[in-house]
């Protein structure tokens, strides 16, 4: 997978390409199905590119209380390869960002990615005030050379699936229910203090305070443990891991 952190052009990528934009908080089951759609459109030969943030948009934008993460750019770079994605574009989300208008936004994009179709959500609107509706990007894509297809959100138990629904069912302390609507386990990076507590590499959500049975992952190397939480705090009860270590966490 092809990662680039700015909108950069990348040669020679195999056509036809399929694109598509969002934050992708979890990487969830009705991300997963969009990226199937995508393969689908475009075949094994061709492109799957996806643009996607490095932080979460509510962390910028005014008036809005900041989400707790449900995947780290690492864990959402892991995961979104792991899905079939060929083109990661995982850009930081900031006002600049934001001020785009619809137009100028996909129009940088699609000289970087000249993609072929671009699939967003039923209720995606891009831009600055969100004022990209589905029929200005359908007549922007006949300009441009790109079809918009805009797709239901997969449901669950006749409702759809979000990362919203997660987080609550992760702050209740409901895993089990939390992986299956994610469709893997949930996982949690950082580096391995010397005093075995975790330093975050984001503000991630969080279960309740307690102790939960864990699989630690260092380059592949796995190790059955616990870890307790407490007021915020992972703290690793017994690891053969050395500190400055980078850890990934996947309740189990």
């Amino acid at each position: 997978m092809h990662l680039l952190h700015s909108l950069q052009k990348v040669d020679a990528l195999a056509r036809p390409i399929a694109l598509t934009i969002g934050t992708f908080d979890g990487v969830h089951k009705g991300h997963q199905y969009l990226l199937s759609l995508l393969r689908s459109q475009v075949g094994e030969e061709g492109t799957v590119a996806l643009l996607s943030f490095s932080n979460h948009p509510s962390e910028i934008l005014p008036h809005r209380d900041p989400v707790l993460a449900l995947t780290s750019p690492t864990i959402k770079t892991r995961l979104l390869e792991q899905y079939g994605v060929d083109l990661l574009y995982l850009l930081p989300f900031t006002l600049q960002l934001a001020s785009l208008s619809y137009k100028d936004f996909l129009s940088q994009l699609h000289n970087a990615c000249p993609f072929d179709h671009l699939f967003l959500g039923q209720d995606g609107r891009i831009g600055h005030k969100r004022e990209g509706t589905p029929e200005k990007i359908t007549k922007l894509g006949e300009e441009l050379g790109f079809t918009a297809h805009y797709i239901k959100k997969l449901d669950s138990q006749n409702e759809p699936i979000s990362s919203g629904k997660i987080r609550t069912l992760i702050q209740s302390g409901n895993l089990l229910e939390a992986s299956k609507l994610l469709g893997h386990s949930y996982q949690i990076a950082g580096t391995l203090q010397e005093d075995q507590t975790l330093l975050l590499e984001n503000t991630p959500c969080l279960p309740p305070d307690g102790t939960y049975p864990v699989i630690l992952h260092q380059k592949g190397q796995p190790e059955h443990g616990h870890v307790r939480i407490q007021e915020g705090i992972i703290h690793i009860e017994e690891t053969s891991f050395s500190s400055q270590t980078k850890l990934l966490l996947e309740f189990s």
